[in-house]
């Protein structure tokens, strides 16, 4: 028998699953370098850019 319920289970019925009403499990998206890789290249690009000025590739 299982000694702790599934997160998922437990918030199975509730309608924001302990994320809140305006957020809603959005916010970690749209902070650098979390989530997926289009995020981490489009805070990055400032950074190439840079150093394509001074000479590296």
């Amino acid at each position: 028998m299982r000694k702790f319920r599934r997160r998922v289970l437990k918030m199975r019925g509730t309608r924001t699953h302990g994320y809140g009403r305006v957020g809603q499990h959005r916010k970690s998206g749209q902070r650098a370098g979390r989530g997926k890789t289009t995020q981490w290249k489009k805070s990055k690009k400032s950074y190439y850019l840079k150093q394509k000025e001074l000479g590296f590739p």
